[in-house]
């Protein structure tokens, strides 16, 4: 939507041999009228002016308030700049839900901080998976749009940015949200080919959730390493899939355990890991040979793991993973330990403590 209103400008800010350059004044979320299939049209041009000269000097200003660029509402200044403002207003009402006269609708929002606009409403029930329409923004996808809406926000008609680079930043940032999760789906026939249809063989973990050693196959092309593949086996926990696969796309640390990729196809949900040769912790705590510097070394990796899970780091929300227990700790060849089993995991802002009703309680006896 954002690319079809910034493609609309500019065709008015570019000039023909056939027609003059247009300024709109007074763009704004009233003036775009969508289509069937919400594609953006810019209408209503009672107050847009030809663009004779580079700058247009006025002492009647057009246009709304709360729209207008501060440099033309200080000076009388009209340039096709005044429209980029305007339009950059138009981006954070369309990414935040809110117009620009709530007083929750803050143009001085901090870089960094643009996702504090967003009404949590308009990405409840979604998920990063894109199995709905509705998607949250992904981080890098987000950081694009973040900063070209603030470019177009700068205080003065130098700074801001042509709609020609507006659009091609747009543009990427579609991209990438587009592109987020396609390297992480796996169709259910590779899976299913590579661990041999979930046989209770491969197996090592049994309950709702099945953990199985076997590899995976892209367009007919083994990957060299194994992986371990968990499989969501009932349709009640689709939550549990959804959080699990979250908390691995989101924190990456070399004592959580890595994804490799996903599958959600009709009633299958499956997360593929990467592989732990060595399987479960729960099966070397009665062995002899597993020796007690080797056990000191897993319990300083589960203790890195949740160091970094409840660091909440970099802005990052902090994580409980509500269930650890040796049977979500996988260990590999050389012993090192990742921490797995992120179905009931919480998460909340950093410096903040959340509370739960019991009847939230989970995670396993003992």
């Amino acid at each position: 939507m954002c690319i079809g209103i910034a493609e609309g400008l500019n065709y008015l800010h570019t000039g023909m041999e056939d027609r003059k350059m247009l300024i709109h004044c007074d763009i704004k979320s009233d003036n775009i009228l969508l289509g069937e299939n919400r594609e953006a049209k810019i209408a209503d041009f009672g107050l847009s002016k030809f663009q004779h000269a580079i700058t247009i000097n006025t002492m009647h200003l057009a246009g709304t308030p709360n729209y207008w660029d501060p440099e033309y509402l200080k000076t009388g200044k009209l340039k096709k700049a005044s429209d980029i403002y305007s339009f950059g207003v138009v981006l954070l009402e369309i990414f935040s839900g809110k117009l620009a006269w709530d007083s929750r609708f803050n143009l001085e929002n901090e870089k960094g901080k643009l996702i504090q606009m967003l009404d949590l409403k308009l990405i409840k029930d979604v998920c990063e998976l894109s199995f709905t329409r509705k998607e949250k923004p992904a981080d890098d996808s987000l950081a694009v749009f973040e900063t070209i809406a603030c470019k177009c926000l700068a205080k003065t008609q130098a700074e801001r940015p042509t709609i020609g680079e507006v659009m091609k930043e747009l543009t990427k940032a579609l991209y990438i949200q587009e592109n987020t999760m396609k390297p992480l789906k796996i169709s259910r026939e590779h899976i299913t080919f590579s661990v041999e249809n979930f046989t209770n063989d491969n197996s090592i973990m049994r309950g709702c959730e099945m953990l199985y050693k076997g590899t995976v196959k892209y367009n007919n092309r083994r990957l060299d390493q194994e992986v371990h593949v968990k499989q969501f086996s009932t349709t009640s926990q689709e939550d549990g899939f959804l959080k699990e696969f979250e908390v691995l796309y989101k924190y990456r640390q070399e004592n959580i355990i890595g994804l490799v990729g996903y599958c959600k196809e009709n009633l299958e949900k499956i997360i593929v890991y990467e592989h732990a040769s060595k399987g479960q912790l729960t099966r070397y705590l009665k062995d002899t040979s597993f020796p007690w510097i080797t056990r000191l070394k897993v319990c300083i990796d589960v203790a890195n793991g949740l160091k970094f899970l409840h660091g909440g780091d970099g802005g990052q929300d902090v994580v409980i993973h509500n269930d650890l227990k040796s049977s979500n700790i996988l260990l590999t060849n050389d012993w090192k330990e990742k921490i797995c089993g992120f179905e009931h995991a919480l998460t909340h802002p950093a410096n903040t403590e959340i509370k739960y009703l019991m009847n939230d309680v989970v995670g396993s006896l003992g």
